[in-house]
């Protein structure tokens, strides 16, 4: 692992909530995005526990919160009649 730069990694990932808030709603659109943005995602999430700066669990926590509010998005932009 490297060394960590920040003494107090914040809880949950911020940039992991991003990426999964974003692409949630572009892989329920087309299933075949599917096949590079979840490694993309996870990639991001890898890479914050990589370079010390979360923790396993705020990148987990920050994924699902991500793909939550992806998830609502889509939701709501659908019955709405956005997408």
């Amino acid at each position: 692992m490297a060394k960590k730069p920040l003494k107090d990694p914040s809880f949950p990932s911020g940039h992991t909530t991003a990426i999964f808030s974003v692409t949630t709603p572009f892989m329920i659109l087309s299933p075949l995005l599917i096949m590079i943005l979840l490694p993309l995602s996870f990639l991001v999430g890898w890479s914050r526990i990589r370079l010390g700066l979360h923790y396993p669990s705020d990148v987990l926590i920050g994924a699902i919160i991500g793909y939550i509010c992806g998830l609502f998005s889509y939701l709501f932009f659908s019955s709405t009649g956005a997408v």
